[in-house]
């Protein structure tokens, strides 16, 4: 039997650590899923998540599950850098050194401004040897948002429909419920719990009344185990509503008990806040260069940032998504294509005026293709 290299070893340990942080997947935004194991002669001494931001990181936790014994001289296996700063925990770099470790090997560097090699540089300074890059493209997949945010200062925008074979989102009057199987609307649920906010128009929320909240009973069985119902947070609803049509708040959309923010246009072209009560606020934001009628979307974007929000799942109709898409805002595209044909007056899933040339239309990457019952999910980025 072949003995395995030292490079084989720490990506099998990393692969575990990864796994183990995709158990924060619905619950530690807006920090990023964090997995670390402690590993000394071949054998595990402790590991760890971070579960949800105010709580142990995932160094931290591995520390405290070994039970107290002696870790000098072992491998921590972390999936990200360990942090450096004092936020709402200790420094998880200067843990390690306390702990005596010997070796610390990361899938990746941590963007984050306040961390950013500060977290090697403890380590490193204290003797420990570091490495860096194992199985890095697979930690930046399970940290997209985070890492997109903390590189641009904007949160992940990805889209969301269910439409036709067609490439119909709604029969003429409007009816729309339901296109897509049950499977497919459970799936939507689980999106809505991966991201933040909610983005969506005055238009949606006065045309179809929707709640857009995350309901526990119809996520699949899968994310309810990876997020009890305690742990359950709903995402923000942000309401693009330029011309203030919005003031019924007996809509569906506030009945939640989650914070709906009005986007409405600021007159002053300063970007403020006034709070309605304590779940629903109005934030101004002034308008974009090209149309003094429309908010500018990507200062409304760099406001959500601000707010610590990662991810946006956008739910709305065509004109407002192909205005996002004019505007180069998307990252990434998901669509649930069911088997039905609504016809030639039905609506369409994207609304915008053409381009002049098929060069200078967006290229797309296909990402994933997956069934569900009958229906096919398409998942997209953007280059």
């Amino acid at each position: 039997m072949a003995v395995k290299s030292l490079d084989e070893i720490d990506k099998e340990y990393i692969a575990q650590a990864l796994k183990l942080a995709k158990n924060g997947l619905y619950t530690a935004a807006p920090n990023p899923c964090v997995g670390c194991i402690i590993v000394k002669d071949n054998e595990v001494l402790g590991s760890g998540f971070h579960i949800k931001a105010g709580t142990p990181h995932a160094e931290v936790w591995a520390i405290r599950n070994s039970g107290g014994r002696d870790l000098t001289d072992a491998t921590a296996y972390v999936t990200l850098e360990p942090c450096s700063h004092f936020g709402l925990t200790p420094p998880c770099a200067k843990a390690l050194v306390e702990a005596k470790v010997k070796r610390v090997v990361c899938a990746m560097v941590d963007p984050n401004p306040l961390v950013a090699g500060k977290g090697i540089k403890i380590l490193e300074d204290a003797g420990i040897e570091v490495k860096v890059g194992v199985l890095e493209n697979e930690a930046q997949e399970l940290n997209k948002s985070f890492l997109y945010a903390m590189k641009h200062n904007l949160p992940y925008v990805t889209v969301k429909y269910g439409m036709s074979l067609d490439g119909k989102v709604a029969m003429k009057s409007g009816e729309s419920k339901w296109i897509t199987s049950t499977d497919s609307r459970k799936d939507v649920q689980r999106l809505r719990l991966l991201n933040q906010a909610i983005l969506t128009s005055a238009t949606t929320v006065l045309a179809d009344n929707p709640s857009l909240n995350v309901r526990y009973d119809e996520l699949p069985r899968d994310v309810m185990e990876a997020c009890p119902r305690d742990l359950l947070r709903q995402p923000l609803k942000v309401v693009v509503d330029s011309k203030a049509r919005v003031t019924d708040y007996n809509l569906n959309i506030f009945k939640t008990g989650s914070k709906v923010i009005l986007v409405r246009l600021s007159e002053d072209n300063d970007v403020y806040t006034t709070d309605v009560n304590e779940n629903i606020s109005i934030m101004y934001i002034p308008s974009n260069a090209e149309n003094a009628n429309h908010i500018d979307m990507k200062l409304l974007l760099s406001e959500l940032h601000k707010l610590k929000i990662r991810g946006v799942l956008v739910e709305a109709g065509g004109t407002f998504v192909g205005n996002l898409f004019k505007q180069n805002l998307v990252n990434e595209v998901i669509t649930y294509i069911a088997p039905k044909v609504l016809g030639k007056d039905a609506m369409q899933a994207f609304a915008y005026s053409t381009e002049e040339s098929l060069q200078d239309i967006k290229n797309m990457q296909l990402f994933s293709v997956e069934t569900i019952n009958n229906d096919v999910k398409l998942i997209y980025r953007l280059n």
